[in-house]
């Protein structure tokens, strides 16, 4: 993993010599609901977050930019139970049991626009790599 991750800047150090007017770089974030079904088993949604950082070119003529991207997701399903009784017969609603996958994702691209109606709009399609790291589940 670690000899990926250096590749991975090294390569992006390298970016700099291409004909770059600049970059764009930032964060991202958000909720997230997670939907995963396990062999039949019914789950319930799992409302967690997520956050990426991002870093673009930014060319002269605005029509070719190559990006990439570095996340922390949150991912998985829960399982929430109907309501329960206590041991002096008060119903009550458990907590949700939450099956959390931590991943870290890197996602390498470029993105190609174009004109649309004379300029006043732009229409882009990405096409890039991405892989997912599990930290913990």
């Amino acid at each position: 993993m670690t000899r990926i991750v250096l590749t991975t800047i090294i390569l992006g150090l390298f970016t700099s010599f291409l004909q770059a007017q600049g970059y764009a770089f930032g964060v991202k974030g958000g909720l997230t609901i997670g939907v995963q079904q396990w062999e039949g088993f019914e789950q319930d949604p799992l409302f967690k977050y997520h956050g990426i950082a991002f870093i673009e070119s930014l060319p002269e003529d605005n029509q070719f930019a190559l990006f990439a991207q570095l996340g922390y997701h949150l991912k998985g399903s829960a399982f929430r139970s109907r309501n329960a009784f206590g041991l002096n017969g008060n119903v009550f609603r458990a907590p949700a049991q939450e099956f959390i996958f931590r991943n870290l994702s890197l996602v390498l691209g470029a993105k190609q626009k174009f004109d649309l109606f004379n300029n006043d709009s732009r229409a882009y399609y990405l096409l890039g790599i991405r892989g997912d790291y599990n930290l913990s589940t």
